[in-house]
């Protein structure tokens, strides 16, 4: 989709709504690279709503299906990387 969008189609900007969904989608997979995949993409966001693309900012759905993912993914440090999501979230909305 933002290949789409960066060769000019205006009909095919991500937004938040649909970054979230594909982040709650990897959230519900099970697999064991959601939380990396999910993390990903909320980093993707993030530099584009640094860059001044304010449809795409992340709300606090975004980050609580990333952490999510990281819980579902069962991987050792996925304890560690939700908390990280969290202090993250926290500090975008103090």
């Amino acid at each position: 989709m933002i290949e789409f969008s960066r060769q000019g189609n205006e009909d095919m900007h991500p937004n938040t709504i649909t970054y979230a969904s594909v982040i709650d989608a990897w959230a519900k997979s099970g697999d064991t690279l959601a939380g990396k995949k999910a993390e990903s993409l909320l980093l993707e966001m993030l530099e584009q709503y640094d860059m001044g693309n304010n449809n795409v900012k992340p709300n606090t759905i975004t980050y609580n299906s990333v952490i999510d993912a990281w819980a579902n993914s069962k991987v050792p440090n996925a304890g560690i990387r939700a908390e990280a999501i969290l202090q993250r979230m926290e500090e975008q909305y103090k």
